[in-house]
């Protein structure tokens, strides 16, 4: 009797298969999408009507894989040509949110595919590039209901992040002109306050500079202390020219990866442009504005754009951090309750 009864199955046997098989099915089933995001996106070119042609012939030869996306938004290859295409895109334009996917329009499309672009310059990663995407267009949230959607989406928008510079180009040069315009106009002010007899609002100004220089230097010292002497006298250099904050963007924006350092990219950049906020910018642009109050025949043109750059540059900064810890994946994954 005991060997009856152990002999027979528990009751979650049964239904254990088909769950197994649900999960094995909806596996393959990504794999697919990911398999034919990067057979698309092998043979696309620059052209709209060249990568439809391609499009349409893949569609058409997995043509029973892909009727659910077909069926979702009978206009998808048009999308999926445009965002081949990475049209560089200036902003993001609306698409009216009561109009259905079915009742999408060319234009409605082009749209919605340049709108991608902007997302993938303007993000760090491609995984929060499509959830802007996604939230931008509430439309396609019919679209996430397919299984594969987003795996397939994942591999097309991984590989233009990888292929484009715009992105990385865009930080970087901000960074450079934000960082070298203003040690510029710091230095002009310096030189100005000293001619009017300021120097000790001059020598402030300069111990602010010095005082923030020292602080990069000290955590560019210890976050490449594996590192060679030679690698480290390198990344010293950067901050003596004034370049951290563009290299730092440049790091950030191409995911850089060494594990010999202490710190990650983002938090490396953000510590030097911690010590940028607290050390030059805010006080700097508080002082300058104590002098000219102070002292209204210095007021020119040369004061005024200095000024006007400090306080430019201290909102740029701060949002930047603000921008970075927010958009970040892994922080995001982490605390989604509190970073989205």
């Amino acid at each position: 009797m005991i060997e009856q009864l152990s002999s027979r199955p528990t009751p979650t046997q049964p239904t254990s298969q088909p769950e197994n098989h649900r999960q094995k099915s909806k596996h393959d089933t990504k794999v697919g999408g990911r398999d034919l995001a990067n057979e698309l996106y092998m043979n696309r070119s620059s052209n709209h009507k060249s990568n439809f042609v391609h499009v349409d012939r893949i569609f058409n030869e997995h043509s029973a894989f892909l009727e659910p996306l077909m069926t979702a938004c009978p206009r998808i290859k048009n999308i999926v040509s445009h965002i081949l295409t990475n049209n560089f895109g200036w902003s993001v334009k609306s698409v009216d949110t009561t109009i259905p996917m079915s009742n999408f329009t060319e234009e409605d499309c082009q749209r919605i595919s340049t709108a991608l672009a902007f997302f993938l310059r303007k993000r760090k990663t491609a995984e929060v590039a499509l959830e802007a995407w996604k939230l931008n267009y509430p439309q396609l949230k019919e679209l996430s209901d397919v299984d594969f959607f987003d795996s397939f989406m994942l591999v097309i928008a991984q590989n233009l992040v990888r292929d484009s510079m715009w992105g990385v180009v865009y930080r970087v040069s901000v960074g450079v002109a934000f960082s070298t315009t203003d040690a510029a106009t710091d230095v002009y002010t310096i030189l100005v306050y000293k001619a009017a007899g300021l120097t000790g609002r001059a020598t402030a100004l300069a111990l602010m500079m010095g005082l923030n220089m020292l602080f990069q230097l000290v955590v560019v010292w210890v976050q490449y202390r594996k590192k060679s002497l030679k690698k480290r006298l390198y990344e010293c250099a950067i901050c003596l020219v004034f370049l951290r904050p563009a290299v730092d963007a440049y790091r950030v924006a191409t995911n850089h990866v060494d594990k010999d350092l202490l710190l990650n990219p983002l938090t490396e950049m953000v510590c030097n442009k911690g010590c940028e906020l607290f050390c030059e910018s805010i006080p700097g642009c508080v002082l300058q504005c104590y002098v000219l109050l102070e002292n209204p025949e210095l007021i020119s043109v040369g004061a005024v754009s200095s000024l006007l750059i400090s306080a430019t540059t201290t909102g740029f900064t701060s949002s930047m951090i603000t921008f970075d810890f927010d958009v970040d994946f892994s922080h995001r994954h982490s605390q989604p309750a509190f970073y989205g």
